[in-house]
């Protein structure tokens, strides 16, 4: 969780802390932005996170909106969990959990995998607009001054 940062000045300290960042293993979104929202705040309130979570995405950016912020929101995902390449027998293994899974992947998986990508996509699209929420979709293979250049000038999915 980055402390309270306010105006431009501020955008090369968060880029050092955003570097800085490694990923720990799966997050339970809802309680850590319950926690953040405990103190009392203004401003923008960040969500920065693939959101590949199985539940509580709505419910932390309404916490965040109830915390008296405005909540925007970064997703940022690897090219790969939107356009897999993958085919035939796998094992799969969760990089958070270590949970795996054999299966065997087909033309017809994949198309299957799309469009449930594109609802899933296309929901929190919606969730965000409802909560009056900005939304930035970002990928991990753009380097990370990219993505801070992108969400400092407000490339937002409306």
């Amino acid at each position: 969780m980055l402390p309270p940062l306010r105006g431009k000045n501020e955008s090369g300290r968060l880029l050092a802390v955003l570097q800085g960042m490694v990923p720990q293993g799966p997050l339970d979104l809802q309680a850590a932005v319950y926690a953040f929202c405990n103190r009392p705040r203004r401003g923008v309130g960040l969500l920065i996170s693939d959101l590949l979570t199985p539940d509580g995405t709505a419910e932390a950016v309404s916490a965040l909106r109830r915390a008296g912020l405005q909540p925007a929101v970064i997703q940022i995902l690897a090219p790969e969990e939107a356009r897999p390449r993958l085919e035939g027998p796998l094992e799969l293994v969760d990089c958070e959990t270590g949970a795996t899974i054999t299966t065997a992947i087909t033309g017809a998986a994949l198309r299957a995998y799309g469009h449930r990508f594109a609802a899933w996509t296309a929901n929190l699209e919606t969730l965000c607009a409802a909560q009056q929420a900005a939304l930035l979709r970002l990928a991990t293979d753009q380097p990370l001054e990219q993505m801070l250049i992108a969400i400092l000038r407000g490339r937002l999915v409306r």
